[in-house]
């Protein structure tokens, strides 16, 4: 049952992982799943929690949640910079627009 509901986890994960650029997936519930696998297996009762870290780590699944913070990462990185371009682009629409209603002597008739 423990190798169960960590394989479910590890499944969980590596569909994130996958589908992380896709804005049609609800991330937010994948990571509540994976939430509350780990929040079940820590408070059974009968469980000893070092046994969990000895399977969680063997099913490599340290690595694949560094590999998942990193791709979250990365695409928090992606993000900030498309708001960057979005805000710069924005900024200099607004310059143009007041340069344009500024009168100048280039736009008289003589």
């Amino acid at each position: 049952m423990l190798e169960n509901k960590l394989e479910e986890y590890k499944k969980i994960t590596e569909f994130i992982i996958k589908n992380i650029s896709n804005k049609d997936v609800d991330f937010n519930s994948l990571m509540d799943k994976r939430e509350k696998i780990i929040t079940e297996l820590i408070d059974e009762k009968n469980t000893n929690l070092e046994l969990i870290k000895e399977i969680y780590i063997s099913k490599g699944l340290l690595d694949l949640d560094r590999k998942l913070k990193v791709t979250i990462e990365e695409e928090q990185a992606k993000v900030k910079e498309e708001i960057r371009k979005i805000h710069t682009i924005r900024n200099a629409n607004k310059a143009y627009e007041n340069n344009k209603k500024i009168n100048s002597f280039f736009n008289r008739k003589i």
